[in-house]
C-alpha cells in the first residue's frame, strides 16, 4: 500500500513537472515571439544579427528538447528499478511465508518437543515476522 501511494504521488509529481515544462514552453515561444516583434520594430538591428540570435535560441530550444528526454529516460528508469524491487520484495514475503510453513510442518512431526515449546518458538516467529513487516513498510516508506 505505501508503495502504491509512492507511486500514485510520484505519476502526480510527473503529471504536474509536466505541466510546468508545458508551461515553460508556452512562454518561451511567447517570449521568443516578443523578440522577433521587438526585433521587427528595431531597425537598428541588422539581419546578420537577428540571424545569429535565432540560431542561438534554437540551440537553447534544442538543448531544451534534449534535456527533457534524459529526464524522461531517467523516470522510466527508475520506475522500472521500483517495479523490479517490488517484486523482489514479494518473492521475498512468499520465501518467507514458505519457510515458516515448513517449520511449522517440521514442529508437527517432531514429538520430542513440548506444547510449550513449540508456542514460544511460534511467538518468537510472529515477532520475527512483525518486525521484517515493519521493515519492508519502513523501506517502502523511504522510496
Amino acid at each position: 500500500k505505501a508503495a502504491e501511494a509512492q507511486l500514485r504521488t510520484e505519476k502526480k509529481t510527473e503529471r504536474e513537472k509536466e505541466k510546468e515544462e508545458k508551461e515553460d514552453k508556452k512562454d518561451k515561444k511567447e517570449e521568443k515571439k516578443a523578440k522577433q516583434e521587438e526585433k521587427k520594430g528595431n531597425e537598428e538591428e541588422s539581419s546578420e544579427e537577428d540571424e545569429e540570435e535565432e540560431e542561438e535560441e534554437e540551440e537553447e530550444e534544442e538543448i531544451d528538447e534534449e534535456t527533457d528526454k534524459a529526464a524522461e529516460a531517467q523516470l522510466r528508469t527508475e520506475k522500472k528499478t521500483e517495479r523490479e524491487k517490488e517484486k523482489e520484495e514479494k518473492e521475498d514475503k512468499k520465501d518467507k511465508k514458505e519457510e515458516k510453513k515448513a517449520k511449522q510442518e517440521e514442529k508437527k512431526g517432531n514429538e520430542e518437543e513440548s506444547s510449550e515449546e513449540d508456542e514460544e518458538e511460534e511467538e518468537e516467529e510472529e515477532e520475527e515476522e512483525e518486525i521484517d513487516e515493519e521493515t519492508d513498510k519502513a523501506a517502502e516508506a523511504q522510496l
